[in-house]
């Protein structure tokens, strides 16, 4: 859970991403907001009807309009614009803290006095050993909201001690975390292997200074451009629509293609919530396969 309670809030930056939203919709996107703030960004996919207030009925009608807004993936909701302004409010929490030891230092050095002698002279002055107890566990946890937010974005969840240690190497050597999250969410946009399932392990990923990484864009025909996006994002909300309520009527030609050839109807019906962020990676794909073949023949 995030230790910043407040949250900032830029009203010309969500009018501008929402404004075809209903006031249902609304109400509903910004309870979401809400509550991925407090949880670093994430939220389950199973408690969405519940954080909505609309059920899961109501849920399965809204949910198209409000996911294109986040990153789907093994049921969980991930939010990068909150995750980013999540890092900068906990860094501006952590200088502000650094800064409030830094004063007391100083108090407790002017305070100071001698506390005892030995052989009539004073012994040097001490600062409690409480006061000692806390700052090791201070510095100890110095990078662990920004790192919680880094772990809940990587997709491979595997030897999270070793990567801490990784993580707070980069940190040191100077690169930002916002730097190292918006790479992680890059990667899982852009790099073909990510998409396929290889992924590094964290601690190798930071050793390696992937963040760093290139990715080049698969070649396009000439003359014949990439699909539409919003197309792209229509066929896989309909899609959402006919895994939740079976009802596969408004799915476009091309995506009616594309999921026979991920498995079929039934197939994606029966998945797991496990497997719905690996299935709509390959469906993506197939109907990116399957309009730009309908392009190709235009």
């Amino acid at each position: 859970m995030s230790k910043i309670h407040w949250m900032k809030f830029y009203p010309g930056d969500y009018l501008r991403d929402t404004m075809h939203l209903s006031t249902e919709e609304h109400g509903a996107y910004l309870l979401i907001l809400m509550a991925s703030w407090t949880s670093g960004g994430v939220v389950e996919e199973q408690n969405l009807p519940n954080i909505s207030l609309l059920g899961v009925k109501k849920w399965n009608q809204v949910a198209p309009k409000i996911s294109p807004f986040f990153t789907v993936e093994n049921g969980k909701w991930t939010h990068p614009r909150v995750q980013r302004e999540l890092l900068k409010a906990e860094e501006a929490h952590r200088i502000q803290v650094e800064s409030g030891k830094r004063g007391a230092e100083k108090r407790w050095e002017s305070d100071r006095v001698p506390n005892r002698e030995l052989d009539g002279v004073p012994i040097a002055y001490q600062i409690p050993e409480a006061r000692s107890q806390n700052q090791k566990k201070q510095d100890q946890n110095l990078y662990s909201a920004d790192f919680e937010i880094f772990w809940n974005s990587y997709p491979l969840k595997q030897s999270k001690k070793t990567a801490i240690k990784s993580y707070t190497k980069a940190r040191k050597s100077g690169v930002s975390a916002e730097t190292l999250l918006e790479a992680v969410e890059k990667a899982k946009r852009e790099s073909v292997k990510w998409r396929e399932g290889y992924v590094p392990m964290a601690s190798t990923w930071l050793n390696q200074e992937r963040w760093c990484d290139e990715f080049t864009p698969a070649p396009q025909i000439k003359g014949n451009p990439s699909p539409a996006p919003s197309l792209i994002n229509d066929i896989l909300a309909a899609a959402h629509i006919g895994i939740k309520r079976r009802d596969w009527s408004g799915l476009h030609p091309a995506g009616r293609r594309a999921l026979k050839a991920v498995g079929g109807r039934q197939a994606a019906e029966n998945l797991k919530t496990s497997d719905l962020a690996t299935w709509r990676a390959q469906f993506r794909r197939a109907v990116e396969a399957e309009l730009a073949q309908e392009a190709n023949h235009a």
